[in-house]
C-alpha cells in the first residue's frame, strides 16, 4: 500500500510516479490523502488507473470527487492490502477568504457535525489497523507547528491554532482509540513520530511513502 502526498492539481506528474512505482509493486493500492485539486479550472485529467484511490482534501469539490470512480468516499472503513483502513475526507481552508465560491472553495469542504459523529461511531466499532485522513488530530498538527515555530524563532501557542470541526472530531477518535498508524497530509512537511502508540505520519507534497517499506520508530511520546 502506497500513500501519496497532496498532488495540488498537478495530476500529470502524480500518474507519471504512480506509474513508476506500480512498476516496482504492481500489487500495491496506491493512495492520495487529499488536495488533489479535482474540480479546479482548467485542471488536468482525473482519470485514473483502478489501482489508484482517492479521499478529498480541503482543495477538492466534494461533488466532482464523489462522482468519481476512485474515490474512496466521505468516511468509511475499507480492507486495503490486508489492512484494515478507515478514511475520513474534508478539511478547512485557512485561505478561504482569498478564494472563490463553487470555483476553488466549497461551503462544504469539511463533513458536517452529523458525519462526523458517524463516522465516529464507525471508527470506534471498526478499529483499524490504519487511519487515513487529510488532516490530522491536534495531538500531530500542534508537533508540526511547534517545529514549525522553532525553525522560524516564533513562539507558538495551542490557543492561537484555529479550531476547526475536522480537527476536532479526528482528535476526538484518536483520544477514544488509537491506530496502529494515522496517516495524513495537508501540512506538506515530512513529519513521522509515534505518540500514544500510533505512529503518525505526514506525506510532503507529491511524495509518497510505501506502508510495507517504512521501520518502527523506537520512540513513543505519551500526551
Amino acid at each position: 500500500m502506497i500513500f501519496w502526498g497532496d498532488p495540488h492539481g498537478n495530476l500529470d506528474l502524480l500518474r507519471r510516479k504512480m506509474k513508476e512505482q506500480h512498476t516496482k509493486f504492481p500489487n500495491d493500492t496506491q493512495i492520495s490523502v487529499g488536495d488533489n485539486g479535482f474540480g479546479f479550472p482548467k485542471s488536468q485529467s482525473i482519470v485514473f488507473p483502478d489501482y489508484f484511490k482517492m479521499i478529498r482534501g480541503n482543495h477538492d469539490s466534494p461533488e466532482v470527487c464523489r462522482a468519481h470512480p476512485n474515490y474512496l468516499g466521505d468516511y468509511g472503513t475499507k480492507e486495503i492490502d490486508g489492512y484494515k483502513v478507515f478514511f475520513v475526507s474534508g478539511g478547512w481552508s485557512i485561505d478561504r477568504q482569498f478564494r472563490k465560491e463553487g470555483v476553488s472553495w466549497w461551503p462544504d469542504e469539511e463533513l458536517s457535525i452529523a458525519e462526523l459523529n458517524i463516522a465516529m461511531e464507525e471508527y470506534l466499532d471498526v478499529k483499524p489497523d490504519v487511519m487515513l485522513s487529510h488532516d490530522g488530530p491536534t495531538p500531530a498538527t500542534h508537533y508540526i507547528l511547534n517545529r514549525y515555530a522553532l525553525q522560524n524563532n516564533n513562539y507558538y501557542s495551542e490557543s492561537s491554532v484555529t479550531p476547526t470541526r475536522t480537527g476536532q472530531a479526528l482528535s476526538a477518535m484518536f483520544r477514544e482509540y488509537q491506530p496502529k498508524m494515522w496517516i495524513f497530509g495537508h501540512w506538506h512537511c515530512n513529519f513521522d513520530k509515534i505518540i500514544n502508540g500510533t505512529r503518525f505520519i505526514c506525506i510532503p507534497e507529491l511524495e509518497s511513502i510505501r506502508v510495507e517499506d517504512i521501520l518502527p520508530l523506537d520512540k513513543d511520546i505519551k500526551i
